[in-house]
């Protein structure tokens, strides 16, 4: 077998993304076969010295080097730990793992006896939601991460997932003065932007827009592009990138809801018109009316971000099955701690990755930082059969691999 070097770029962003397209509802030895682990662990192996094949050689332990203490650099140490191959886990930080994961916490999280509100007395200051759909993680399956974890003797506080709820019709609208619920359906402008209500013509949004609610006028600019992603995906990618040049201010200023969507062969819908002229109005909004509705969808700046971002952002948000942690999602790496025993035998903090290198003997050698008590670095390094670095690229691109040979594909995707 030929030896191959490996880095696998893992975030926690593409263990969605990977979810989404391929729909792998696979995690660690309790969903992979016997075949699956044998091909793992052989590929895994080092390639042996002789050339001719020696059983011993083959079967000897390898370890494997982790590149930060993130959900993916845990998610793929379980992996590894369920396979019995030995890893190390190297993390930047002193004193912090979990990466962009941070629960704020109020009040003591570990506090006995607390109420209820002090339990959710908290912000999500990283990730805060999962999408349901995603399996491998909050499954109902015995092997879905958050089950897993539940079904781990070495867990003591076992993970609990919770709808997440990612809008209430108690939530306030406050604008020009006056508030509003979110339930309010929005008719008649009773937040006071239209120009009947500031003086007359030129004063604010048209009438005709701002009687009705700002998100039907959205829908005719944004919806036609979910509705293909719903029916052809593979068309509406070829429209989104028709599109690309254009952020959603420019899309909405210029853009024909009707003939958007008989181009994308949608069906047809009877457009609304302005009362006075009887013209439609599903088109070319003005300035006003697209700065009305960027206020109360989002906020400054929002409109002038791309508009394929905004339809992708759109669609992965429009499922309302999204659930979370109880208690906060730093409460999942604390349980994914717990079910790997970390300690410093497999666990080295404050080391910074500087360098990775290939040896003539085939090893990884990489090569960290740590500071020290009294302020001054130390160089370490660390011998590994292989590594998987789960920091993100634009971070990689700080690390030295040049001796690792990349060819220019492995360049460009460190480059992305």
């Amino acid at each position: 077998m030929n030896f191959k070097i490996f880095i696998l770029f893992v975030n926690l962003r593409s263990v969605f993304v990977n979810e989404i397209k391929w729909n792998r509802d696979r995690i660690a030895k309790v969903i992979l076969s016997k075949d699956d682990i044998k091909n793992l662990k052989d590929q895994l192996r080092p390639e042996p010295k002789s050339k001719r094949f020696n059983s011993s050689a083959a079967a000897a332990p390898i370890k494997v080097g982790i590149i930060g203490a993130g959900i993916s650099g845990l998610y793929s140490a379980l992996i590894l730990k369920s396979l019995g191959i030995n890893f190390e886990i190297l993390e930047a930080n002193e004193n912090h793992i979990g990466g962009r994961v941070f629960t704020y916490y109020f009040t003591d999280k570990n506090k006995k006896g607390k109420t209820c509100r002090e339990y959710h007395d908290y912000a999500e200051m990283g990730p805060m939601r999962i999408p349901k759909h995603v399996t491998r993680l909050v499954g109902n399956q015995s092997w879905s991460l958050v089950n897993y974890l539940r079904n781990s003797n070495t867990v003591k506080n076992k993970p609990r997932l919770i709808k997440y709820n990612y809008a209430d019709d108690n939530t306030l609208y406050y604008f020009n003065g006056k508030k509003t619920f979110s339930s309010n359906p929005q008719i008649n402008d009773p937040l006071g932007f239209s120009e009947s209500k500031n003086g007359g013509p030129g004063s604010g949004v048209p009438d005709h827009y701002a009687n009705k609610p700002f998100w039907e006028w959205i829908e005719y600019a944004i919806k036609p592009f979910l509705d293909l992603m719903d029916s052809k995906p593979d068309l509406s990618y070829e429209f989104i990138q028709q599109y690309d040049n254009h952020s959603v201010r420019t899309s909405m200023s210029t853009f024909d809801g009707k003939e958007l969507r008989k181009s994308m062969g949608l069906s047809d819908y009877t457009s609304p018109l302005n009362p006075k002229t009887n013209e439609r109005i599903d088109k070319h909004y003005p300035q006003m009316a697209i700065n009305w509705m960027e206020t109360l969808d989002a906020g400054t700046g929002f409109y002038d971000r791309s508009l394929a971002e905004t339809v992708i952002d759109a669609y992965e948000f429009s499922s309302g099955d999204w659930v979370t942690i109880d208690g906060g999602i730093s409460r999942l790496v604390d349980a994914m701690n717990e079910a790997l025993c970390l300690s410093k035998s497999n666990l080295q903090m404050g080391n910074k990755v500087v360098k990775i290198e290939k040896k003539k003997n085939k090893n990884l050698v990489v090569t960290t930082r740590t500071k020290s008590l009294i302020g001054s670095i130390k160089t370490n390094t660390y011998t590994y059969d292989h590594v998987i670095s789960t920091i993100p690229l634009g971070l990689l691109q700080t690390v030295d691999t040049q001796g690792l040979n990349f060819d220019l594909k492995k360049e460009w995707l460190c480059e992305c």
